[in-house]
C-alpha cells in the first residue's frame, strides 16, 4: 500500500511538472520530447528510492535546457512557486496520513485528526487528487485499525498494514521531500 501511494504521487508530480514545463494549460505547449520525459522520469523515478546527487540535478537542467531552447518556453515564477505549493501540500497530507494510520493501527479505532481532514479538504479543492483516493484513504484507516484488508480506489485489495509497513512508508517520505525540493530549486533556476 505504501508502495501505491509514492506511484499515485509520482504519478500526480510527473503530470504537474511536465504541464508546468510546458508554461501554459495542458495541451497548449508543447509536451517534453521522448527523450526529456526519459531523463526526467528517470530522475523522478529515483527522486522516490534515494536522495538525488548533483548529477541528477544536472540532468534535471538538461531536460529544462533542452525543452527551452526547443520551445522558447521558460516557466514562470508563479509557476515554480505553485510547484512548490503543490509537493509541499501532497507532502503533508502523506505525513499525515502516516500519523493517523499509525495512530488507528495502535488504538484499535479509526483516527483521523483535524489536520489530515483539512488537508484531504485542500488536496481535493486543489484538483491533487481525486475524491475518491481520499475517500480510499479514509477506509484505509479503518481497515488499519481494524487488521483488515484494504481496498485502493481503483478497486485493488491489499494484505493488512504493519506498524513496519506503515514506519517504513513514512521514513520513505522524508527521502523523497528533500529531493522534491531540489528538483523545485532547479526548475526555478530556468524560470522568468
Amino acid at each position: 500500500m505504501a508502495r501505491l501511494r509514492l506511484v499515485v504521487l509520482l504519478s500526480q508530480a510527473l503530470l504537474l511538472v511536465s504541464t508546468l514545463a510546458s508554461g501554459s494549460e495542458p495541451g497548449q505547449a508543447p509536451a517534453l520530447s521522448a527523450a526529456e520525459n526519459s531523463t526526467f522520469s528517470r530522475v523522478i523515478g529515483k527522486a522516490f528510492q534515494a536522495p538525488l546527487v548533483e548529477a541528477d540535478l544536472d540532468s534535471v537542467r538538461s531536460v529544462c535546457q533542452h525543452y527551452t531552447t526547443r520551445t522558447g518556453i521558460r516557466m514562470s515564477r508563479a509557476e515554480v512557486t505553485a510547484l512548490g505549493d503543490i509537493l509541499t501540500l501532497t507532502y503533508r497530507y502523506n505525513v499525515e496520513l502516516g500519523r493517523c494510520l499509525l495512530l488507528s493501527l495502535d488504538s484499535g479505532q479509526p483516527f483521523v485528526s483535524k489536520a489530515y481532514g483539512e488537508l484531504a479538504q485542500q488536496m481535493v479543492a486543489t484538483g491533487y487528487a481525486r475524491k475518491g483516493k481520499i475517500d480510499a484513504d479514509r477506509s484505509l484507516l479503518v481497515s488499519t485499525a481494524r487488521r483488515t484488508r484494504s481496498t485502493n480506489e481503483f478497486g485493488e485489495e491489499f494484505a493488512p498494514l504493519t506498524r513496519g509497513s506503515i514506519l517504513a512508508s513514512n521514513a520513505h517520505l522524508e527521502t523523497v521531500k528533500p529531493n522534491f525540493d531540489k528538483i523545485a530549486q532547479v526548475l526555478g533556476a530556468f524560470a522568468n
